[in-house]
């Protein structure tokens, strides 16, 4: 048989041209598995590569989201993550509105990755605000694929001048 068991089929799909594609749905780093050696020759009995976990970290803000400037119809939002994986272009995305039950509105900027540091800075530019006004947001991030990378921030707020 082709492939014995489920965990021959995810080696090869890992090892696939298809695997961004799986990724996109089941989250980037899903397919990094840390192989048994062997497992190109005995294509892994499931028992033993159960054990083996994706060996990287899942992302945390590690800076919280701060106002980082505003005036009356802007606002730039950022804040530092452990440094996401996938494409090293990652958008921050800001979710905010004037009701904390309601983050409908949503503002959205590229950021690239820098692979020699890490962590990742967020900016985001929120724009056509009305001044004099309260916002309440929250922060979370993607890959250039829209992949999330698990993460949001809890509700915060700023006034516009």
């Amino acid at each position: 048989m082709a492939n014995p068991d489920t965990a021959c089929v995810v080696w090869k799909l890992s090892l696939s041209n298809y695997k961004f594609f799986f990724e996109q749905v089941w989250g980037t780093g899903s397919l990094d598995i840390a192989w048994p050696s062997d497992v190109s020759t005995k294509h892994s009995p499931v028992d033993r590569v159960i054990a083996a976990a994706p060996t990287h970290d899942p992302v945390q803000i590690t800076a919280a989201p701060e106002l980082e400037t505003v005036n009356d119809t802007l606002a730039i939002i950022r804040w530092t993550s452990t440094k996401p994986r996938g494409t090293d272009l990652h958008y921050g995305i800001v979710h905010y509105g004037t009701d904390a039950t309601n983050l409908s509105q949503v503002a959205k900027s590229p950021n690239r990755r820098n692979s020699s540091h890490p962590d990742m800075i967020f900016r985001v530019r929120v724009a056509r605000l009305k001044p004099q006004t309260t916002y309440y947001y929250t922060v979370e991030s993607t890959s250039a694929t829209a992949v999330n990378d698990g993460v949001s921030s809890r509700i915060r707020t700023f006034k516009t001048r």
